[in-house]
């Protein structure tokens, strides 16, 4: 191996997270030495094209899917590979992908807290993250005792001359048949943005009947579809920097089994206008959940902020809260506080100090100890965490 490793990171072009999982590599290199990389990249045929292929002549490599053919080819030429896929089970070389079964939990999760009681996955059961979505979301639905429906879309199965017609077609015929309101997860970004054009032409209104949320948060889809989708992040840059690691562990003779498996956890959802609605049956519940949601991540705000000027007794707005909502209003105030705490923490470089400011506490002292209380964690250590 030459004095400088020479690492191939090899994801298909339709892979929005791709510079994410870059970005992730880049930052295991600046931190650990350097790398002579090698990618896939457009550039109008102005260089010579690189083909990564079982034949391709580097140190290794960190790639999105892996053949059999192409396992064995590396394996014999002494090329360690670390694949990001979950599209099946990879038992002969290290992976590193997203936790589906959170992606699956985070989204029922937060279409429950919309007050919706009807669940939909819909999915493609030939990928096996999207099984583990499904079962993720299955879940949660299920221990809230809640109704599920899973909806199957078999697109890795569909042949690629005019594929979109077949998904079209496919989704139509299953959408048709579901009464709103009702809370959807779909596979992907991709899927999620076809089910919102089904359900234009179906006269199914998003986000009233049906309230939707993808995956990957793909702006390309999020914001390119009327409503723009809610969708949850792709960790791309934590998932390039573990397998980086992995790679680099490999790369210079430490023992790595080949079934290792990470799973890394997801972000938190980009709430977008696909799941703005409250579908509560209690107007002055879903009034005081709008006022949380508007309001708790920039101010501590009180219970008695919400039951302000409402025509119902402190307790019996307490009661009528936790019917809808499962929890009490001062609980869902710090649920919200939490979540967003942690997307600042996770999402920006913002010091503690700047957050605790941001977000109405008094001090970063004060932002310490509210995390210490409801998380049992610091900032720091959460920060370590990702």
């Amino acid at each position: 191996m030459a004095s400088i490793p020479k690492v191939g990171i090899r994801l298909p072009p339709w892979a929005s997270f791709a510079a994410d999982v870059c970005a992730g590599v880049l930052d295991f290199m600046r931190l650990n030495g350097p790398w002579h990389l090698q990618t896939i990249s457009n550039n109008t045929n102005e260089m010579e094209p690189l083909v990564i292929d079982k034949d391709w002549d580097g140190d290794g490599l960190i790639t999105l899917r892996v053949s059999d053919e192409e396992q064995k080819a590396f394996k014999k030429r002494g090329i360690p590979v670390v694949n990001i896929s979950r599209d099946r089970n990879y038992p002969n070389v290290p992976s590193v992908v997203v936790d589906n079964v959170e992606i699956g939990k985070i989204a029922a999760r937060h279409l429950v807290t919309l007050g919706l009681e009807r669940l939909v996955y819909c999915g493609d059961s030939g990928r096996l993250y999207s099984r583990e979505r499904r079962d993720g979301f299955r879940q949660e639905v299920l221990d809230r005792g809640l109704e599920f429906t899973e909806l199957d879309v078999p697109v890795s199965t569909f042949p690629w001359d005019r594929k979109w017609e077949k998904v079209y077609w496919s989704l139509y015929e299953l959408f048709e048949k579901i009464e709103g309101p009702v809370g959807v997860l779909a596979r992907d970004d991709i899927q999620a943005s076809n089910i919102v054009n089904v359900c234009h032409d179906l006269n199914i209104r998003v986000p009233r009947d049906l309230a939707i949320v993808g995956v990957n948060n793909d702006e390309t889809f999020a914001h390119t579809t009327l409503p723009p989708i809610s969708s949850i992040q792709y960790p791309g840059k934590r998932i390039g920097f573990e397998a980086a690691s992995i790679l680099n562990a490999m790369l210079i003779g430490e023992k790595v089994r080949a079934s290792t498996l990470v799973k890394i956890a997801p972000g938190n959802i980009n709430v977008r206008e696909s799941t703005d609605v409250l579908a509560f049956k209690n107007k002055h519940v879903a009034k005081a959940v709008r006022m949380i949601r508007r309001r708790a991540p920039f101010e501590p705000i009180r219970v008695e902020d919400l039951h302000e000027g409402l025509p119902l007794s402190r307790t019996e707005f307490n009661r009528k809260f936790v019917d809808e909502m499962g929890v009490s209003p001062k609980r869902e105030i710090i649920r919200v506080r939490c979540e967003h705490v942690c997307e600042l923490l996770k999402s920006t470089d913002r010091s503690v100090q700047e957050i605790a400011q941001s977000m109405g506490f008094r001090s970063s002292e004060d932002l310490a100890r509210f995390m210490k209380r409801e998380m049992n964690l610091s900032a720091t250590d959460y920060r370590k965490g990702l």
